[in-house]
């Protein structure tokens, strides 16, 4: 039966519904400007009618149900998939920017103008050979060019300690992320137990989610179970973050190894606290933080591998086919996920044959397997960059050297020198007279043919240094060994000359060719001639023309000259800052295409949200309007009754 007020009551319901309206259109009108807000709206129905037994149900006016929001799941998972590329394209341009500066401050011409500047130099120098001013000049010319691949190694090797740090900082803010995201969700799940959704909480979270796309693949999903409670998931690349109010962390921890030869000690990789590694460099994993990863660890798949013979349980294991012997002096590689640590190896370039001597004994099923040493990672990042710079010094030192040795009747001294890392002891000193020293390699290295090997801090030079032997001592055992010829014989009785002695060997890299001191020293230790009795003789100069020569030598580098190699250098670098600038330009693109369908479905449009409270707001005064004439209705229906 309807209440004798059942009019006023109808139009009560209409003054709350349109009320309840406004104050949504309102509340998108408020928040209009911030960023990731979602347009809201009020959801309204015909409230429940009551039955009349004269003429079926009457209706009793409007209500609301509840206030919901326009979102697109489906363009939040294309713009999160956009917006990771975006994040790993963006990393790697800023920071191949960077590098490319790297190669032009403070010498802002770059290496080949000081290749320019050295040639003219010893150009200038076969017109007066005998003159300290120029052989003055050439000098600094070599220690420019010098000091410039130092300047670029060390600058190399500043930048992936950025990228590291930058890492680090990377996983905290993921850690970051899941513990806010954890918290919405706690806040979310009490908010909506009785069916009302918190549109405004959801937002905050969906933003979060955003910002934490462009730095790892991230997905999302919301499961609802049989009661009807939700559970919100976050996972990254397929493991997951978050799951409803608990989060998931990552951890760093500093490798114990050097994944490529060229790395800084100390570089970080992120594992889940449960001790799962997370695989970054994965094929599938994209974001700004494997941007970070393939720059600092990047070296084009040029990491050490080769094929593996060993016996099982053996303290030492033979790679043949290796593709390069500049090792870490200790470390590991993986054989098929089968992580092998090693202590020290030995050298046979020859056969292009490591030995490894084991930390462990080998295990079973590694023989004719392939060893990779690092992530095999197709980008070329710091190390490729740095291995690159230590393969022009060396062969430039190398190919200079030889020449410059030659001097004065073959008694001239290496141009460029480095610090070592070739170690070893020793062996039957008597056995070479005095001629030559065997050692057995404790630690091997790439070293120059000719140069100095230091005993008990004494310099020795030597003029031919044989690949490592093996040999197979009276226990059994094997021991690599390695034969120098010396250029001055030493006396049998040389107290230099005693078994097990420790024997040091020069080796040259980016970070360490310099200008012999000696040269440096002793200008006229810098040799103009071949002969010892050429010296003054101007038109004698044959020394001088081959080092100039070695500019235009096609086979100096596997890429041509060395003018080749520094142009090819700067042009890989060139075409990667220019494919990661444009990647980067085309997913801004893409981005700011779905953020334009997106803010179609959930951005705020004044014009309509004022058409839509003009509206309601003569829903609201119609409805006030009917409540005015029902109390005029009831005014004179109760007066009739006086």
């Amino acid at each position: 039966m309807r209440s004798s007020f059942f009019g006023i009551n109808v139009a009560q319901q209409g003054l709350f519904a349109a009320r309840g309206n406004l104050d949504v259109i309102n509340h998108n009108l408020s928040n209009s400007s911030v960023a990731g807000y979602s347009r809201q709206y009020a959801i309204q129905k015909a409230s429940r009618p009551m039955r009349n037994l004269h003429r079926g149900m009457v209706g009793t006016g409007a209500e609301l149900v509840t206030v919901d929001q326009h979102r697109s799941h489906y363009l939040d998972v294309k713009f999160r998939s956009f917006n990771r590329d975006l994040g790993e394209y963006k990393t790697k341009n800023e920071f191949l920017d960077q590098m490319e500066l790297l190669f032009k401050e403070p010498y802002s011409e770059g290496l080949s103008t000081n290749l320019d500047q050295l040639y003219a130099g010893l150009k200038a120098l076969t017109t007066s050979p005998t003159e300290d001013a120029a052989r003055t000049k050439v000098v600094q010319l070599l220690r420019g060019l010098t000091d410039a691949v130092n300047d670029v190694s060390k600058r190399l090797r500043m930048l992936q300690n950025d990228l590291n740090f930058e890492i680090k900082g990377m996983a905290n803010r993921i850690n970051g992320y899941a513990e806010q995201i954890a918290a919405l969700n706690r806040q979310i799940e009490d908010s909506e137990l009785h069916g009302h959704k918190a549109n405004d909480l959801r937002d905050q979270r969906n933003r979060l989610l955003d910002e934490l796309s462009q730095i790892v693949p991230v997905t999302s999903r919301e499961e609802v179970d049989a009661l009807g409670q939700k559970t919100f998931h976050v996972s990254i690349n397929g493991a997951q973050l978050v799951h409803g109010s608990v989060a998931s962390y990552l951890e760093i921890r500093t490798r114990t190894n050097l994944s490529n030869p060229e790395d800084n000690a100390g570089l970080y990789d992120i594992y889940w606290k449960t001790g799962q590694k997370l695989n970054v460099t994965a094929s599938s994993f994209t974001g700004a933080l494997k941007g970070l990863f393939v720059l600092r660890d990047g070296a084009n798949s040029f990491n050490f591998r080769g094929q593996v013979e060993s016996i099982p349980g053996a303290m030492s294991l033979k790679i043949k086919n290796v593709n390069r012997f500049d090792l870490p002096k200790s470390g590991s590689f993986t054989v098929q996920g089968e992580v092998v640590e090693y202590e020290s190896y030995v050298v046979n370039q020859a056969t292009k044959e490591i030995e490894f001597k084991l930390k462990n004994p080998a295990a079973a099923g590694l023989n004719g397997k392939y060893a990779i040493m690092g992530d095999d990672i197709n980008f070329r990042g710091i190390p490729y960059y740095l291995g690159r710079l230590n393969e022009f010094s060396r062969i430039y030192a190398s190919k200079m050297n030889a020449i410059h040795q030659k001097g004065k009747a073959e008694t001239g001294l290496p141009l460029f020198v480095g610090a070592g890392n070739l170690s070893g002891k020793i062996v039957d000193p008597a056995a070479g007279g005095g001629h030559t020293i065997t050692i057995a390699v404790d630690q091997d290295a790439v070293i120059l043919s000719k140069g100095k090997l230091t005993i008990h801090g004494q310099e020795i030079e030597y003029t031919s240094v044989t690949d490592a032997v093996e040999v197979t001592l009276p226990d059994g055992s094997k021991q690599m060994r390695r034969t120098f010829t010396l250029q001055t014989p030493l006396a049998p009785t040389d107290s230099r000359l005693t078994e097990g002695a420790v024997v040091r060997v020069q080796d040259l890299s980016g970070d360490n060719i310099t200008v012999n001191p000696e040269i440096a020293n002793n200008l006229q230790k810098l040799e103009t001639y071949y002969s010892a009795q050429a010296l003054g003789n101007v038109s004698d100069t044959a020394l001088l023309q081959d080092l100039i020569s070695l500019r235009q030598n096609t086979h100096f580098f596997d890429r041509g000259t060395p003018d080749n190699f520094v142009q090819a250098y700067m042009g890989e670098l060139g075409i990667d800052k220019a494919q990661a600038e444009s990647f980067k330009k085309g997913s801004q693109d893409l981005i700011r295409l779905v953020e334009k369908q997106r803010m179609s479905v959930s951005g705020v449009n004044r014009d309509e949200e004022i058409a839509e409270m003009t509206a309601y707001l003569h829903v609201y005064q119609y409805s006030a309007k009917a409540m005015s004439v029902f109390d005029q209705i009831y005014e004179t229906t109760i007066n009739l009754g006086r």
